[in-house]
């Protein structure tokens, strides 16, 4: 069985109500644009903020655009501090999901680092919303760079629109 297709989508964690309107939209789009070129599973990392919003993107167009999405948890209890809306909105994502995989049993150090690296070495396209030079989303992103993939950073194109 060959290989599928695939898209890393990484971002921070705290967005705000105006910037995911824009970042839903648009990523609604891109979703569908790389489908139209060929990628077939998305992954992303199952956090609060931009993965989360990625998750629910993938979701609502997978059927349509015959996608699947893969959220690379990074350690069996990552929801531990989720509480209310957040930690349902988690479950809910788990359930829907295509495939979930625990790149960790536990929390120790470098699991968030072991998480992105999983997902970006399954990816020929990396997605993100990074807007700081430091944190896991910026990891991310040089990882990616590092490892030769096409990097779309929708914070780039959408500064100019918010």
């Amino acid at each position: 069985m060959s290989e599928k297709r695939g898209c890393a989508l990484t971002g921070h964690r705290n967005i705000t109500a105006a910037l995911e309107r824009g970042l839903e939209s648009r990523l609604l789009d891109l979703i569908e644009e790389l489908a139209q070129e060929g990628i077939e599973v998305f992954y992303t990392g199952g956090a609060r903020g931009f993965d989360a919003l990625a998750a629910l993107c993938v979701l609502r167009v997978r059927s349509r655009l015959g996608v699947r999405l893969c959220v690379c948890v990074p350690f069996e209890k990552q929801d531990r501090r989720y509480e209310g809306a957040d930690k349902d909105l988690y479950h809910t994502i788990l359930n829907d999901a295509d495939e979930v995989v625990y790149v960790s049993e536990s929390y120790g150090k470098n699991v968030y680092h072991k998480r992105n690296r999983y997902m970006v070495d399954r990816s020929e396209v990396c997605v993100a919303f990074l807007e700081s030079d430091s944190g896991g989303t910026a990891y991310t992103v040089a990882y990616a760079e590092r490892k030769g993939k096409r990097i779309i950073n929708l914070a780039d194109e959408l500064s100019d629109t918010l």
